[in-house]
């Protein structure tokens, strides 16, 4: 187990309560994706506390889910992009600030990448990774992730054919 993840289990492990599925808090997320030399990628972020490889992703407020998607797109990793108004499928995360834990049940979409921006507002908080869809499913970190990376591969395809 990596440090980080130990660091996460302990701090579970210390909440006065376990979580339940009684409170959920919905989320949305962006798989920002581009191709690159005829190949499928993605782009991943580092959590800002634990430092886990993640979706960018949060809360709502009032926004439509894909618009907070892409919104959280930009905020976490800087890019901007046509985002699929359908979701890709949906996770469950465990949230857990302090003693206290909750679940986390977060709506993919994935973004087409457009432009990446030099400046952006989590830019010195996280690390971002634009990966190959084998890497991505490797540095993620729930299984569940994985496979929601393999639904965009059926959903936009693995590559482009060389012309």
């Amino acid at each position: 187990m990596r440090m980080k993840e130990a660091k996460q289990a302990a701090s579970l492990a210390a909440a006065p309560t376990k979580p339940t599925m009684d409170r959920v808090q919905p989320q949305a997320a962006a798989l920002p994706y581009r191709f690159e030399d005829g190949k499928l990628k993605v782009m991943i972020v580092t959590s800002r506390r634990t430092g886990r490889w993640v979706f960018p992703k949060g809360s709502m407020g009032k926004a439509k889910e894909w618009q907070a998607a892409a919104q959280e797109a930009y905020e976490e990793t800087g890019v901007s992009g046509s985002v699929d108004h359908k979701p890709l499928g949906r996770y469950v995360s465990l949230k857990v600030r302090g003693k206290d834990a909750w679940h986390v049940d977060v709506a993919l979409y994935p973004l087409k990448i457009e432009k990446f921006h030099k400046k952006f507002p989590e830019k010195k908080e996280r690390k971002r990774k634009l990966v190959s869809m084998k890497r991505a499913r490797k540095m993620l970190s729930q299984p569940e992730m994985a496979q929601l990376v393999e639904a965009l591969e059926k959903r936009v395809g693995k590559g482009k054919k060389a012309a």
